[in-house]
């Protein structure tokens, strides 16, 4: 405890390694310093391991960065996306390339999506991973989620949605990262009543990350949507829930039968889809065009 006070006091600064890195209890105080010293750890794909090679060559604060300018970042690395992000850290808030604007494809229909599912095989509820949750949000801010019961109902809840979905071919789904690819053929190999229709909507799929990624820049040291979503104005109100624990909540829910368990993983579903609802709209908004 005394040890913590100094620290707390500012007294003992261990020099920390970069940000998300430190052990408590120095990580709170560790992550501020990293964020006031504009360690390059702040930067997407720059942990301690690359921080301390740039470091090696003379480069250690975003500082050093934007001191290159873009040119000379494209001379140093290859490409100018350290430059960008250090300045959209600098400035605090998302910058694009000038004369770049948002650059997301459309189609006729808009559809935000993201599944829930289990890799966890205890034996008696869970014999194969599967998908047990949908949800999906709507431009118009609407949102809808099935839910399946154990993985025997994973197949109805699977028909539910595709029956909802309708034809995929002028559907712009989006999914953050591509693991709902994953999961669709997954679930295709399992159900083959459904292949087609799920194989369809894999087709239907953009990432939505990577249509955002460096367009504009964000000031974020990862791309990660509990990153990316809280610059765009949105977060979430629970924090007791993440994509590991709804595993484990999930398996207590089959167990027990008390639905307020679900529906706590329902509600979490239902703000990861509006997380990127929001994206969407706030990258649209600041968009120079």
């Amino acid at each position: 405890m005394a040890q913590w006070k100094l620290i707390r006091d500012r007294r003992l600064i261990p020099t920390p390694i970069g940000l998300n890195s430190t052990f408590s209890p120095w990580r709170r105080y560790a992550n501020q310093f990293v964020i006031d010293s504009e360690h390059l750890s702040l930067l997407p794909g720059v942990g301690p391991a690359t921080a301390l090679k740039l470091a090696q060559r003379g480069f250690k604060t975003l500082g050093d960065i934007l001191a290159l300018g873009p040119d000379g970042c494209i001379r140093q690395f290859q490409n100018d996306h350290h430059y960008y992000h250090a300045l959209a850290h600098r400035h605090r808030q998302p910058v694009f390339r000038p004369g770049e604007t948002v650059d997301i494809q459309r189609r006729r229909r808009i559809v935000h999506f993201d599944v829930e599912d289990i890799a966890l095989v205890d034996g008696k509820y869970v014999t194969r991973p599967h998908v047990y949750m949908i949800g999906v949000a709507t431009p118009d801010g609407k949102t809808l989620i099935w839910t399946a019961r154990g993985q025997a109902d994973e197949s109805r809840m699977w028909q539910k949605f595709l029956d909802w979905l309708g034809d995929p071919s002028d559907v712009a789904l989006y999914c953050w990262t591509r693991y709902e690819a994953t999961k669709l053929r997954q679930a295709a190999e399992n159900h083959p009543a459904l292949a087609a229709r799920l194989n369809a909507v894999v087709q239907a799929l953009i990432d939505l990350k990577e249509e955002i990624k460096h367009r504009p820049y964000f000031p974020v040291s990862s791309y990660s949507i509990k990153s990316v979503a809280p610059v765009c104005g949105f977060n979430w109100s629970q924090d007791d829930v993440d994509g590991q624990s709804a595993q484990l909540m999930y398996l207590d829910w089959l167990s027990c039968g008390d639905d307020s368990i679900i529906q706590k993983v329902e509600h979490y579903n239902r703000e990861d889809v509006l997380a990127m609802l929001a994206v969407d709209r706030y990258v649209n908004q600041i968009s120079p065009s």
